[in-house]
């Protein structure tokens, strides 16, 4: 294939608009992130975002590539094509060698597939050790009185009794610690609800995660701020069937723009 402008790369594309090749990146993700070290999933999601003018399809230096990544932290070329390699290996993407117009050996040009499940051998990941459950339920027995008469219990009365703490619904004050004070602190104001605010926090990290922002906290709270204000006017003027889902799709739109501000930021050019 000859050298060229990113343009004459379009009918390679496997992916209907930009939307649609997130979720198939998403999906591979999915199966395959753990399979990745640190420095190659750098690689990896930094050579996604070089895919979006043609989505799915890039045709940048390996060098420039490289650069990019260190903005997030370095690696090293060999860290890159190891990256490459593995993605080629799970079906997520290939390379393309092009030829310059002398007969030498050109730029690669990167081409992301569609994730079709089973499509190539799943990779057996190691286990993760088994999670201890904490549960509150696990009540501590209290002294015995043997002055006390014998009674019968009622286990139905009991366990009517833990189902109703287990029902019961915790306020703002008991959110987890995985949520930023500042988000709920502010969240705190609108919202009485633990399991409201950690639902909304979840929101951000997903829409963080489908941009490749998660490794950025301070971003991610930043956004989850502006668009957690937001959400609150819409609430207040006008009616909101799911706050949830409104809150996720204000977030949505503001990680977009961050996204395609750091592709221009990196000189990167995304008008052909």
């Amino acid at each position: 294939m000859k050298s060229g402008h990113i343009s004459q790369y379009i009918h390679l594309s496997n992916f209907k608009d930009l939307k649609n090749f997130n979720n198939h990146f998403e999906q591979h993700m999915v199966d395959f992130k753990a399979s990745f070290t640190k420095g190659e999933l750098i690689g990896l999601k930094r050579l996604a975002r070089f895919s979006v003018t043609v989505p799915g399809i890039c045709n940048a230096k390996i060098q420039t590539l490289v650069a990019a990544c260190n903005e997030l932290g370095e690696i090293s070329r060999s860290t890159f094509e190891r990256m490459l390699k593995k993605a080629k290996e799970f079906g997520i993407v290939q390379v393309i060698n092009t030829q310059k117009g002398n007969g030498k050996q050109g730029h690669n040009v990167y081409v992301f597939s569609k994730y079709e499940q089973g499509s190539v051998p799943h990779v057996a990941l190691p286990k993760v050790g088994s999670e201890i459950s904490l549960s509150s339920s696990n009540d501590v027995p209290e002294p015995v009185n043997i002055d006390a008469p014998i009674e019968s219990i009622n286990l139905s009365k009991t366990s009517k009794i833990k189902d109703n703490i287990r029902n019961q619904s915790l306020p703002a004050e008991f959110v987890s610690d995985n949520v930023p004070k500042d988000f709920t602190k502010l969240a705190g104001y609108y919202f009485d609800k633990a399991e409201t605010i950690e639902k909304l926090w979840s929101r951000v990290n997903i829409a963080a995660y489908k941009y490749c922002f998660e490794g950025n906290k301070q971003l991610a709270l930043e956004v989850g701020l502006t668009s957690l204000k937001q959400t609150v006017r819409a609430l207040k003027v006008k009616k909101v069937r799911d706050k949830f889902g409104y809150f996720y799709g204000v977030l949505m739109k503001k990680f977009e723009v961050k996204y395609f501000q750091e592709l221009t930021d990196l000189g990167f050019s995304l008008v052909e």
